[in-house]
This record gives structure tokens, sequence and C-alpha cells, in this order.
């Protein structure tokens, strides 16, 4: 059976303040990779974006809903299976919504951007 989301390693808050880290699995049985290539199996950028960023805004940052807008989006290097990457969310000093991600194997820089998402009413958090 294959998986749709990545093993969750550990999560918390990052370093600067309102800031969520977390640490992933990215296993060979994720759906996403299957086709995608052949012979040098990448995720696909919009799969960082569903299932490795949003379970992790859904849980560092609740308030947040659905995406609305993604701007300044750069999948700099590939994520391979059985990868363990680092994901970086920080609120965006506009408000309204807006992250800014990054996506990062120890140093490296895979993946960076700026999501906004729909506010939720306090009343359905």
């Amino acid at each position: 059976m294959s998986a749709r989301l990545p093993e969750l390693l550990s999560a918390g808050p990052g370093e600067a303040p309102g800031s969520y880290i977390e640490r992933v699995r990215v296993s060979a049985e994720l759906v996403y990779f299957r086709g995608h290539f052949e012979g040098g199996a990448v995720l696909p950028a919009v799969a960082q974006i569903t299932a490795l960023l949003g379970p992790a805004i859904e849980r560092g940052f609740p308030a947040l809903g659905p995406l609305l807008e993604a701007e300044g989006l750069r999948f700099e290097q590939p994520i391979g299976p059985d990868e363990i990457v680092e994901l970086r969310l920080d609120p965006d000093p506009r408000g309204g919504g807006w992250l800014r991600f990054r996506i990062q194997r120890s140093a490296d820089r895979l993946a960076q951007g700026r999501l906004r998402m729909a506010e939720r009413p306090a009343e359905s958090r």
C-alpha cells in the first residue's frame, strides 16, 4: 500500500517567534513517486506543497486554512525517496495568512517560497 504523507520525525517551535519546524522522512512508498520518474524518482513540486508543507501548516498553524495563493516559489534541488528533510515555516511580516517556507536537507536549501493560507474563524479552530 502506498503512503500519502511523510513520516513525522520531530516537530516544534523554531528559533524565531511564531516559527515552526518539522523533520520528516519522505518514504519511498509515497504515492507521489510513482511514475515520477522511472530510474530516478523525485518528489514533484506540487507534492512538496500538498504532502509535505500542507500537513506541517495544519499542525503548526491551526488558525490557518486551505492554500489560497503562492508566490516566489523556487524548487532548487530534488527530493528523492527515503530522504529526511526539514520544513521551516515562519509567519510573513505582512500578515494576512502569509507564511514563508524553506525545505532543506542538512544545510542544503531544496525549496523556498511564500504561501497565503485562508484564516479560519476563531469558532472553527
